[in-house]
């Protein structure tokens, strides 16, 4: 028999007779070993055709359940199904409403103040060699962030670049007064370096944007763009890499705890560096179909000189100046910090 942890036998069997599920947490689920078995809730923003559908939550059910003999899942709700906004899924983790929640440390703005060094632009140029250095950044330094969460996954994707809907830019001057949608604060530091209006907003709000003209262009990898078929929205592609956005996958820390050691140790075989590694390389291969079908479109894409692209990543810099005076305003050493993140790229990109 099954039953919730911490409740005795008698009252768990009451309950499963009754039907009763108790809160947003953990859900009784029948294991075919015939041991206890928790089925838990994820909570996202995204739909059931992005790709992390099956590069992560299908992948992470079946290796919980390959590696706990049965006895851990979890049902993955997309689109806020469960209430609130993108921003809302951190506290949501937090606070117990569910189990655990996948999102872009982005949304979440000022929260995770350490960790949004991954987002400052001209880093790194490919999402595998990102994710390993985005997990070693999170075991030295960003972990103090995630005192009351467990990260599972923290994963780089595709390098981001330039698209625009109706005017090209080729060169930095281009951009001026343009509106462009980024996905966290230091991307968008980055657009007003470069002369650039940032805009933040949810992925599912950008295609409506553009279509209107509220937005002149975007800040995104080239595999967000076929789930969201924003080829048909935009014109050109200023093909430089630029940043990499993160995602994250957090679980509440009692839920955590009250997982068994084997449980535990299941998430544990199935997370971390390994999986990180392993799925930067996977966007990084699934660039290509958004670059055809750009091309495909008839969209231009525009490859800047070695002299454009050089202004481009000195007038960055100051982003990355503004992060550090940030860590030393918190008593950190932000010059030391931003030297081991580069360090720490370089080990994985030789």
């Amino acid at each position: 028999m099954t039953r919730l942890i911490g409740l005795s036998k008698a009252t768990t069997a009451f309950i499963i007779g009754a039907g009763i599920v108790a809160g947003a947490g953990f859900a009784l689920t029948p294991s075919t070993a015939g041991a206890e078995a928790v089925k838990m809730k994820l909570h996202t923003w995204g739909s059931p055709r992005n790709p992390e559908t099956k590069w992560i939550f299908e992948g992470l059910n079946n290796d919980f359940g390959r590696h706990s003999g049965g006895t851990l899942s979890f049902q993955t709700y997309y689109g806020m199904a469960l209430g609130g906004k993108p921003r809302d899924l951190i506290s949501q983790v937090e606070n117990g409403v569910v189990d655990m929640a996948y999102t872009l440390p982005g949304y979440h703005a000022g929260r995770f103040p350490i960790l949004e060094a991954l987002e400052l632009p001209f880093i790194a140029t490919t999402g595998e060699a990102f994710s390993q250095a985005a997990w070693d950044w999170l075991e030295k330094y960003a972990h103090t962030e995630f005192k009351t969460i467990k990260v599972l996954t923290l994963n780089a994707i595709d390098v981001g670049v330039l698209h625009t809907s109706k005017k090209p830019v080729r060169k930095m001057a281009d951009i001026k007064g343009m509106k462009i949608r980024v996905a966290g604060r230091y991307i968008g530091m980055a657009v007003q370096s470069l002369g650039g209006v940032p805009v933040q907003m949810p992925l599912p709000a950008v295609y409506e944007s553009l279509s209107r003209g509220q937005t002149q262009g975007m800040m995104i990898p080239w595999m967000i763009t076929v789930p969201f078929k924003f080829a048909e929205v935009t014109k050109f592609h200023t093909n430089i890499p630029i940043y990499h956005s993160l995602l994250l996958t957090a679980m509440n820390m009692n839920t955590w705890n009250k997982l068994d050691s084997r449980q535990k140790k299941a998430v544990s075989m199935s997370t971390g560096k390994s999986f990180a590694k392993g799925y930067g390389a996977l966007w990084d291969k699934a660039a290509a179909p958004g670059i055809k079908m750009a091309r495909d479109k008839g969209n231009e894409l525009i490859k800047l000189s070695a002299a454009e692209a050089g202004r481009w990543r000195g007038a960055a810099k100051s982003t990355h100046q503004a992060w550090i005076k940030e860590m030393d305003a918190k008593g950190k050493n932000g010059k030391q910090m931003f030297a081991d993140l580069l360090a720490m790229v370089k080990k994985y990109s030789n």
